[in-house]
């Protein structure tokens, strides 16, 4: 029996051994897997830094032009790029919409480098890079369809960001993915913004006035012309007196292709050099008429019953 009892502990020892063993072995090989993972989640992602850093050149270049005033390099006055760098569009709050552009494609590069741990650098980037794509697109309808331009380098921005936008929609995981939606909701906020500032339909303007589009109206029919720009801010300052009444006024396009490029035939044909200008009965006025001076001058009447006279 004692024999017995000494067999029975030593066999009992035996397995307390290996099960340490064991132990140590599953530990040591949960330590490697970790320090692997978390090597893995530091690694950078060298496929976005690459794309986020032609972005950073592309916007370079723009910023470039934007504060020299200058025709960009490879694009001639005539491809719509100084069309749109000069438009009431191409500012947000009062910075350059490349200088938007370049934050994004810095948060991107950063994000893109893992600095902050994989989890976290992909909600950001996933965040940045959702509402850039979407603003990038409402950028580039509003040039196609309001401006009648298209600037090649905003085009290749555009390409930059979406490629980013679906890298990031593949590798990341549905937590991360609802980052998207924030992401989603600060696009609309802006698109919204920038739509209700630089359009001359004002979603929170006030409602067109009667007797302004009456006055409108009437510049029309007695044959007054107003001369302009779309990227001359003394323009928008005279639309802007008319609020949603603006669309009524007899305006004509002069630089269709910025201010480095040709103004068209009518415009020549009139010897306009300044913007605005307007030709009232025979009369050329170059700067902002006020809308007090503009009834004066066309003899327009409104009664209380809203008929001209």
């Amino acid at each position: 029996s004692d024999v017995y009892k000494r067999q029975s502990k030593n066999v009992q020892f035996q397995e307390i051994i290996l099960k340490k063993r064991k132990t140590k072995k599953k530990t040591a090989l949960h330590s490697r897997e970790s320090e692997r993972g978390n090597k893995a989640s530091r690694e950078p992602n060298w496929l976005i830094f690459a794309i986020a850093s032609l972005g950073l050149i592309i916007t370079g270049i723009l910023l470039w032009g934007s504060f020299n005033q200058t025709v960009l390099p490879y694009c001639n006055v005539s491809s719509g790029c100084d069309v749109i760098q000069n438009s009431a569009w191409s500012e947000f709050l009062g910075l350059p919409l490349a200088a938007w552009g370049g934050l994004a494609y810095t948060i991107l590069l950063i994000c893109s480098l893992n600095w902050l741990g994989q989890p976290t650098s992909r909600k950001i980037s996933m965040f940045v890079v959702s509402a850039s794509f979407l603003i990038s697109c409402y950028l580039t309808a509003v040039g196609y369809f309001y401006l009648h331009a298209l600037c090649q380098y905003c085009l290749i921005s555009l390409a930059l960001i979406a490629s980013i936008f679906i890298i990031s929609l593949r590798n990341n995981r549905r937590r991360e993915r609802r980052m998207f939606y924030f992401g989603g909701a600060l696009a609309i906020l802006v698109v919204v913004t920038m739509h209700s500032v630089n359009s001359d339909s004002s979603l929170f303007g006030s409602p067109e006035d009667p007797e302004l589009t009456a006055l409108a109206n009437h510049l029309s029919q007695i044959g007054v012309t107003f001369y302009g720009a779309s990227w001359c801010d003394a323009c928008r300052e005279q639309k802007k007196l008319f609020g949603r009444s603006a669309e009524h006024l007899p305006y004509v396009e002069c630089s269709k292709y910025g201010p480095n490029g040709p103004s068209t035939t009518e415009c020549q044909l009139q010897e306009i050099r300044n913007y605005p200008t307007w030709l009232i009965n025979g009369r050329r006025f170059e700067y902002v008429l006020s809308v007090e001076r503009l009834r004066g001058l066309s003899g327009f009447k409104y009664d209380e019953s809203g008929q001209t006279r």
